[in-house]
C-alpha cells in the first residue's frame, strides 16, 4: 500500500507434501513513517497587456500526503509537531505579486516581487486561489517554493525539511489600440 507505515503481520507457510505437516511462522514488521515530498502546482505561462487589470494567477495549488497520523509519536519536546506550519514563498524576477485575501496566514512582502506565506495547506490553498500579478513590460520568471517545515524522522529524531519547487513566465505585452 502507498504511504503505509505502521505495525504489520507476515504469515510464512511452507508445506513439504501431504506426508508433512505445514510449517506456519508469522513475523512482526513495523515500518517507520517517512517524510514525503510536499507537491505545488502553478499557473500556466501567461500573457497580459500593459494597463490590464492585474493577472489572477489561477492554478496554484499545493499538497503534502505526510499529515497529523505521520507525527504521532513525535518527542514532545521537540520543536517540530503536527502544528508545524508550511512555508510558501512566491517570487517573481519582477513585478508585483499580491494575496488578495490571505486568510488567517502568516505573510510578509505582500505586493512586491517575493511573498512568503506560512500556515496550514488548507489556509495557503485558499489564498492561493486569489494571487494577481502586475508589472511593466517584459517577461518574467514566477517560482514558488513550499517547505513542509521540517517532519521529524522517527529512526534519529532529526529534523527533515522537504521542499518543491515550480516556475512559469508572464509576459506583460505594450497596450496596443486595435
Amino acid at each position: 500500500t502507498s504511504d503505509f507505515y505502521g505495525d504489520a503481520l507476515l504469515t510464512i507457510s511452507a508445506d513439504d507434501g501431504p506426508d508433512n505437516p505445514a510449517t506456519v511462522r508469522d513475523v512482526d514488521i513495523t515500518v517507520v513513517a517517512v517524510n514525503d515530498d510536499p507537491t505545488i502546482s502553478v499557473p500556466d505561462d501567461a500573457t497580459v497587456r500593459l494597463g490590464d487589470l492585474a493577472l489572477d494567477l489561477v492554478g496554484f495549488e499545493v499538497d503534502d500526503v505526510t499529515d497529523s497520523q505521520h507525527l504521532g509519536n513525535l518527542d514532545p519536546n521537540s520543536e517540530f509537531s503536527v502544528d508545524s506550519p508550511f512555508v510558501l514563498e512566491i517570487k517573481s524576477d519582477g513585478g508585483q505579486i499580491k494575496v488578495e485575501t490571505p486568510g488567517s496566514l502568516a505573510i510578509t512582502g505582500n505586493e512586491s516581487s517575493t511573498v512568503e506565506m506560512t500556515g496550514s495547506l488548507d489556509d495557503l490553498n485558499a489564498a492561493l486561489a486569489d494571487v494577481s500579478f502586475s508589472g511593466a513590460i517584459g517577461t518574467y520568471t514566477v517560482t514558488a517554493t513550499l517547505d513542509d517545515s521540517g517532519f521529524v524522522d522517527e529512526t534519529d529524531n532529526s529534523p527533515s525539511n522537504l521542499t518543491a519547487s515550480d516556475s512559469f513566465q508572464v509576459t506583460v505585452r505594450p497596450n496596443t489600440s486595435p
